[in-house]
């Protein structure tokens, strides 16, 4: 009886925060830096994607080394409710790749009208929700010096093969405690990992940061 009512009580809590949070005034100025600020993502993708890092990335963001003199630098730039994350792959000093993973705003009175200012840049799904964006993805799926045998892998694998995987190894991390990315990821293609498979791996293990 007694953690049902704590069970109850936490609800209840949750439904408060939430309504409350519902019933405060939308920020316009805020909607109209996000606008303003998605839209600029997007001029500059459709002229020259790789112009993005110069108004996505800070100077003192960190370079997480991939090897081969491939290195990561990530982070987020945001303006009123949202934030846009960014993950940068370069290869010496310049940019190959990168993966922008944006954030939708925590009020639902928003959502729509986020997903329309994101549908400039962004595929939305059904659910009204961006989804990433890769650029230069088929580049870092493939395994990079000393793999001589035939190239084949299915869309999980592919995956696992890019520092967008995670580079992070281990079991678990963080605070609080939770599945690191990269072990996550790995456990969806471990019952498909062939001696093929395993040797496509090692040839692409550097760059994925092992």
């Amino acid at each position: 009886m007694k953690v049902r009512s704590t069970i109850l009580s936490i609800i209840l809590f949750c439904i408060v925060i939430k309504t409350k949070g519902q019933s405060e005034p939308i920020e316009k100025q805020w909607v109209k830096e996000d606008s303003v600020f998605i839209q600029n993502l997007a001029k500059i993708y459709k002229e020259n994607p790789l112009k993005l890092t110069q108004i996505l990335s800070y100077q003192g963001n960190k370079r997480e080394k991939l090897g081969f003199d491939y290195y990561l630098i990530s982070g987020s730039n945001g303006k009123g409710y949202v934030s846009v994350f960014y993950q940068f792959v370069y290869y010496k000093n310049e940019v190959v790749s990168f993966k922008l993973d944006p954030q939708m705003p925590g009020d639902a009175r928003l959502i729509v009208r986020y997903a329309r200012f994101y549908s400039q840049l962004f595929n939305i799904n059904k659910d009204h929700l961006p989804e990433p964006l890769y650029f230069g993805y088929k580049e870092m799926s493939k395994p990079i010096n000393g793999f001589s045998g035939a190239f084949f892998a299915d869309g999980d694998i592919r995956f696992f093969m890019t520092p967008y995987s995670g580079i992070m190894y281990g079991d678990n991390g963080g605070d609080p405690i939770s599945a690191l990315q990269n072990r996550v990821n790995y456990l969806k293609i471990k019952k498909r990992i062939t001696p093929q498979i395993c040797e496509l791996l090692l040839g692409n293990v550097v760059k994925n940061g092992w």
